[in-house]
Order: structure tokens, then C-alpha cells, then sequence
């Protein structure tokens, strides 16, 4: 039998992202990952590109102000 599934709206998608960890590297950083990989071949999906948006949005409420790059470099990879 495999793992229960749990429905989760974005937003807590986007809690539970911006706070894990793995082997791998954090979950944000793996979300940002696979943003580049889908942007260097074109393909823009809306909801992928959300969650990125609302990760960068939990992880700056996490840092003091003035101590976060995350939106400088989600607005660098809208840009490419």
C-alpha cells in the first residue's frame, strides 16, 4: 500500500516548500530548480510558477527585511 494522499491547498504547498529539507537540498531550492528547467525549454507553467511565487513569499516573511535575495532572483529567472 503506498503513502495516504493529502489534499493541500497551494498556499499550504507553498508552507511546507518553503521549510522542508532533504538529501537533495532545501524545497525551495528544488522548486526553483525545476522553474529554470522548465524556463530553459520554454515551457511556462502558470501553477508551477505560482507556488514559486508563494515559496519566495513565506521564506521573505521568514527573513528580516533586508536580509533576502529571493524576489531579486525570481524576478532574474521572469526575466530569462
Amino acid at each position: 500500500m503506498g503513502a495516504p494522499v493529502v489534499d493541500l491547498t497551494i498556499e499550504e504547498q507553498a508552507r511546507r516548500l518553503a521549510t522542508a529539507a532533504g538529501a537533495a537540498g532545501s524545497g525551495a531550492e528544488y522548486l526553483l530548480r525545476t522553474v529554470q528547467g522548465l524556463e530553459k525549454y520554454g515551457v511556462h507553467d502558470p501553477y508551477i510558477w505560482q507556488l514559486q511565487h508563494l515559496v519566495a513569499e513565506e521564506i521573505e516573511r521568514a527573513i528580516p527585511t533586508g536580509m533576502n535575495r529571493v524576489n531579486d532572483r525570481e524576478r532574474e529567472i521572469g526575466e530569462a
